[in-house]
């Protein structure tokens, strides 16, 4: 953080995920796992972040899985500063998803379970 003008502190920039539109089309797959599996009724209808995962892994393909994992990674790095409410923001209002973590500890359930939901396909 800096001060700025007025004494008011300010954060150092973001790297940017492209928001909106751009962010969409950037995680792609991504999306689609937000939309898919992780909607408003995901924990009724699998019960956890990492059933909703292997739920993805069983219906997507290899390619798809590995496509995935990709995004996340990037997604991930890209937000590893943010704060859960940025990330949140990138979720729902940038992707279109309905999951809104409460904490970074969620965000990394769906990286741990996504490397173990089932073999690499690369």
């Amino acid at each position: 953080m800096t001060e700025g003008p007025g004494g008011r502190t300010s954060r150092p920039p973001r790297e940017s995920t492209g928001g909106g539109h751009a962010a969409a089309r950037r995680f792609r797959v991504v999306r689609g796992l937000l939309r898919g599996y992780f909607h408003e009724d995901f924990l009724a209808e699998h019960g956890s972040i990492e059933d909703a995962v292997r739920a993805f892994c069983r219906d997507a393909t290899p390619d798809e899985i590995r496509r995935l994992r990709q995004e996340w990674r990037v997604l991930s790095s890209l937000t590893a500063e943010w704060d859960i409410d940025e990330i949140v923001s990138l979720l729902t209002r940038d992707l279109g998803g309905a999951w809104a973590p409460a904490t970074k500890r969620d965000v990394a359930l769906v990286t741990r379970a996504l490397a173990a939901a089932s073999p690499d396909p690369e």
